[in-house]
């Protein structure tokens, strides 16, 4: 699966950027250029599914693709997908289900609802069977003292959530593929039950370790996209938006700063003297929230008809390398606005939608 997604990305980009732009936006590096390439070239799915992907296993994997001509790196280390690899990721890709991957919505909750859960689960049913002593199956102390916190806040009452929990996860795994379930099932860890590690699952079901990772973070996903479609129907919601619960955010603390200051009316040049900060970087805030934020307007920046001209640069040649863009539409825009007009392209329909 591994193989097929870093084709889909690089059939995705074709040329436009380099490979190390796969590995940034695999493993979710929050910068504007990795927002803007997940989402102009649509493969915001992707965004933040290898938090922990090894540089040198990317590269090796990438240098496998090119070994087996599936796919042609240029010197600028730009890579393109061959006819070769188009036939293997058409024959592939809809052998998994990759579609279900929905990265860049979850990625600041998935591991930490899925840690929480893990531990949850483990605490809950060695305590239910008296067992007060156990090996924690993660040591980072933020999820250790949230759990165990939530168990003294509700401890008259953990026979019913671990009851409640048991069942609301019994009805999600059976409506999901079997194969799936199971993998979700073998990782768990719980009284007198071990978790299997990664390189144990991969034994199990012949594959790679990666590959199991994807599964995982796939059944994951489903697990977090069935509790928000049913939000009014789980009688223990309310125990699963425990788990998913955070204070962190997916803008970045400077942007955020940034956006106070905008929402107070203040310009750019205003924000980067109170905040002693350079304009682009100040620029580069903004556009981070424009990415992060629908309902963020652009207009106080690019005005309609430089909306549409720039626009139109865009679709017309079909690039998202600024240069290019800046040429077509006559030189007459700046590049920050550009990047505002391009954090627009992937979803505005008609020229007059400029919010």
């Amino acid at each position: 699966m591994f193989r097929s997604i870093l084709l889909d990305c690089i059939a995705s980009i074709s040329m436009e950027r380099s490979t190390a732009s796969i590995f940034h936006l695999l493993v979710g590096k929050r910068s504007i250029q990795t927002l803007q390439d997940a989402k102009l070239y649509k493969i915001t799915r992707y965004f933040g599914i290898c938090k922990h992907l090894d540089r040198n296993y990317f590269e090796q994997e990438i240098k496998s693709l090119i070994i087996d001509n599936y796919i042609t790196v240029d010197q600028q280390n730009n890579a393109s997908i061959t006819r070769s690899g188009e036939a293997y990721l058409n024959i592939r890709i809809d052998s998994y289900p990759i579609h279900q991957l929905n990265g860049f919505v979850f990625d600041r909750i998935s591991d930490l609802f899925w840690l929480r859960l893990q531990l949850w689960i483990q605490t809950y049913t060695n305590m239910a069977r008296q067992k007060g002593y156990f090996v924690a199956i993660t040591d980072q102390r933020d999820i250790q003292a949230w759990v165990k916190k939530l168990f003294q806040m509700h401890r008259d009452e953990s026979d019913q959530w671990l009851a409640g929990v048991y069942r609301e996860l019994s009805s999600f795994l059976k409506a999901i593929n079997p194969d799936l379930a199971q993998l979700f099932v073998d990782r768990l860890t719980g009284y007198q039950k071990i978790g299997l590690t990664m390189d144990q699952l991969a034994r199990k079901y012949q594959t790679t370790p990666i590959d199991m990772h994807l599964y995982l973070t796939i059944t994951i996903h489903k697990l977090l996209t069935y509790l928000q479609e049913r939000e009014n129907e789980l009688i223990y919601l309310p125990v699963f938006y425990q788990f998913t619960k955070t204070s962190k955010k997916f803008i970045t603390n400077s942007a955020e700063k940034t956006y106070i200051l905008v929402k107070k009316g203040f310009d750019v040049e205003q924000i980067a003297k109170i905040r002693q900060l350079k304009i682009n970087t100040i620029e580069d805030h903004i556009v981070e929230i424009a990415y992060i934020d629908p309902d963020f307007s652009i207009k106080p920046y690019v005005d309609q008809e430089s909306f549409t001209i720039i626009l139109a640069a865009i679709r017309n040649n079909k690039t998202a390398k600024l240069k290019q863009i800046k040429e077509m539409a006559g030189n007459n825009f700046s590049y920050f606005q550009i990047r505002l007009v391009l954090t627009y392209a992937d979803f505005v329909q008609k020229e007059d939608l400029l919010k």
